[in-house]
């Protein structure tokens, strides 16, 4: 704790920034899953497995196109399943950016919560000194949580 040292307080503004982002982003979620309808009623999504399995099915269709019943045609239906392939990485691109973010997050309550500690720390170590940390419980594995 530098008598000259800024206080690292996390900005109003920036927080703020990141709810707007963050809301912006609930509401196109929100609209995504509404243009998906109610949700499977036959299929769960099972990440690789299920991506192989339609792939697997796309092969088999350009072999026997004759299976699909009338009006079907086997080209646009390899164009739905491949449209929405192509849909569910470009989602899991940002799921994925989501995972990291959040991990970004993590890493900012910790720095922040550590340089908290250690100001409070410090404090405490005053008031103890001076016999004023009464009714202060002490950490007693401060030790521990030093980096």
């Amino acid at each position: 704790m530098s008598k000259n040292s800024e206080p690292r307080v996390l900005a109003e503004a920036r927080l703020g920034s990141l709810d707007k982002s963050m809301d912006a982003m609930e509401v196109e979620m929100g609209r995504l899953i509404r243009a998906q309808g109610e949700g499977p009623r036959h299929g769960r999504w099972l990440g690789a497995t299920s991506e192989r399995f339609c792939r697997q099915v796309l092969d088999a269709l350009d072999w026997f196109p004759e299976v699909l019943p009338e009006p079907l045609d086997a080209a646009d239906v390899r164009k739905i399943i491949e449209a929405e392939l192509q849909s569910i990485e470009r989602l899991r691109l940002r799921r994925d950016r989501l995972h990291r973010l959040a991990e970004h997050a993590d890493e900012v309550l910790a720095a922040t919560g550590g340089n908290l500690m250690e100001t409070a720390m410090e404090v405490y170590m005053l008031l103890a000194k001076a016999n004023r940390a009464r009714g202060i419980t002490a950490l007693s594995r401060w030790d521990d949580l030093m980096p």
